[in-house]
């Protein structure tokens, strides 16, 4: 299976277990939800518009955790069996059938019919369906041209409903959009009509589950393999408050987008969660990440302040940068010495090194994940040699400033917090913003192979790479407003974690 697929079936499964977005206890619960579809479908059945179901039932989970089909007619049945998983307060188990008000097949026999007119009606097929997604197949389209006494009212769609396939491959799908013209479906694909309360995106998510397929599996029949309408009705489903599907729905489609970018590699899921990582930041600095505010304080005002609170002029800034990218009107391309100072190392001789004192860092201590990682033999060197600039604070870059590596050459790793009593050695610099508030944007340009890119071109041509202090902050760099420098670290947050829970 490739790479992308495996993405994409593991958000679905965090989603429908209630894993890929924070429940909000506010939300109104799916029981309430539920009764508003249930008095919805009433009205209708009153109307006319809808059959009566003869037996209608609940799902519900006993004090002793089993769960319990409960039947009109009084009658229940344990389907413990049949849930797989706990849901999230505020959610609840139910059957397909009690969230539509039409399940219907196509009509047979329709070749007939068929037309070369393209103004005459569609007749949407198998062919029109997807496997992996409810996208509709519009490439191919088929016409029909009616008998006035003709059956089709019943096999006309609709925008919202989703077609369903119900011999050969069980369970390819389209949703119908919004507009859509006069279209029938034939007999091998299913109507699946949902309640105007729960039309949307998330109950086709859910049929695109592993757990909905394991379902299909276990309810085909016949040798030629076909899926009665009551199996699809008989599909169940977990459900969430409406918030929150909504929010789910955001959600995948936002994680869809991102691993949609990645190749069709099947080396597996870690390294391909590392490849999404760094499509996240590449993302990130060009301000595709997250949308830009208008109200925010463009970058040119806080490049004005900052310029302003140097004592003298940075060096470099005066030269003019050529833009590698395109970035976002409100940003602002700067030199990172504007930004930033670079602290050196320490140096010390042999003699200096003690049992105890202050602890000092080399390259071996920074790992390829960007963090700071002690070890038994780190070095320790007389007290007598404490510098406070050279001491590591909350939000210093540590990178491998010499090295005879270009693999290694400009490594970074980010402190996450003040290390008293730790310093840096000679072949190390600490790049240190001179406002701490900068400090997350600087440190997602230097997790990103934009830096990386960058220093294997600067350091490019001798044995020993040396980094200068001013290789470093003549480094131009995309600077977005304060304000949406914020909201981009905190998505970059927020996805890593789901990739995370993504791989294990």
């Amino acid at each position: 299976m490739k790479v992308v697929e495996q993405f994409k079936r593991r958000i679905l499964d965090l989603a429908i277990r209630g894993k890929l977005v924070p429940q909000d206890p506010n939300d109104e619960p799916a029981s309430v939800l539920l009764e508003r579809i249930k008095a919805e479908k009433a009205k209708l059945v009153k109307a006319g518009k809808i059959k009566k179901e003869k037996n209608p039932s609940e799902i519900v989970i006993g004090s002793d955790g089993a769960a319990y089909e409960k039947f009109a007619d009084g009658s229940t049945k344990d389907i413990s069996d049949e849930l797989p998983f706990a849901l999230p307060n505020g959610w609840a188990w139910t059957r397909l059938r009690c969230l539509t008000t039409l399940v219907t097949s196509g009509s047979r026999n329709w070749a007939q019919f068929y037309t070369p007119s393209q103004q005459a009606p569609l007749f949407l097929r198998m062919g029109n369906l997807s496997r992996d997604s409810f996208s509709l197949r519009l490439g191919d389209l088929q016409h029909v041209e009616l008998p006035k006494d003709a059956e089709g009212t019943r096999t006309s769609v609709l925008p919202g409903d989703l077609l369903f396939s119900i011999t050969a491959e069980i369970g390819m799908m389209g949703l119908i959009p919004a507009p859509f013209p006069l279209a029938y479906i034939n007999q091998h694909t299913a109507l699946i009509r949902f309640s105007l309360i729960q039309q949307g995106r998330y109950l086709p998510y859910v049929l695109l589950s592993t757990f909905a397929k394991h379902q299909y599996a276990s309810r085909k029949h016949g040798l030629k393999t076909s899926f009665r309408l009551d199996s699809i009705e008989e599909v169940i489903v977990p459900l969430p408050p409406i918030s929150e599907q909504k929010r789910i729905v955001a959600k995948i489609e936002e994680l869809f987008a991102i691993a949609g970018s990645l190749d069709s590699a099947t080396d597996g899921l870690e390294n391909a969660a590392k490849r999404l990582d760094k499509k996240i930041l590449d993302l990130a600095i060009r301000g595709k990440l997250v949308p830009q505010d208008p109200n925010d304080e463009p970058a040119s005002e806080l490049v004005k302040r900052i310029a302003a609170s140097h004592k003298s002029p940075c060096k470099n800034q005066s030269e003019p940068i050529d833009p590698p990218f395109d970035i976002p009107n409100s940003w602002e391309w700067v030199r990172l010495g504007l930004l930033v100072q670079v602290i050196s190392g320490v140096s010390y001789s042999k003699s200096a090194i003690t049992e105890s004192g202050i602890r000092i860092l080399r390259g071996g201590n920074l790992n390829e994940n960007a963090e700071l990682t002690f070890y038994d033999d780190d070095v320790f060197i007389s007290s007598n040699y404490y510098d406070n600039d050279n001491e590591i604070r909350r939000g210093d870059i540590v990178i491998v400033a010499s090295t005879g590596s270009s693999k290694v050459i400009g490594r970074p790793a980010i402190a996450t917090h003040d290390m008293s009593g730790v310093q840096i050695g000679a072949f190390l610099r600490i790049v240190r913003t001179q406002d701490l508030e900068l400090s997350k944007w600087i440190a997602t340009l230097f997790c990103n192979r934009y830096y990386r890119t960058y220093i294997r071109k600067i350091s490019k041509g001798t044995n020993i790479k040396n980094l200068k202090a001013e290789y470093i902050t003549g480094f131009a760099i995309p600077l977005p407003p304060l304000a949406e420098q914020k909201r981009i670290v905190a998505k970059i947050e927020e996805l890593r974690m789901v990739i995370k829970s993504l791989t294990t």
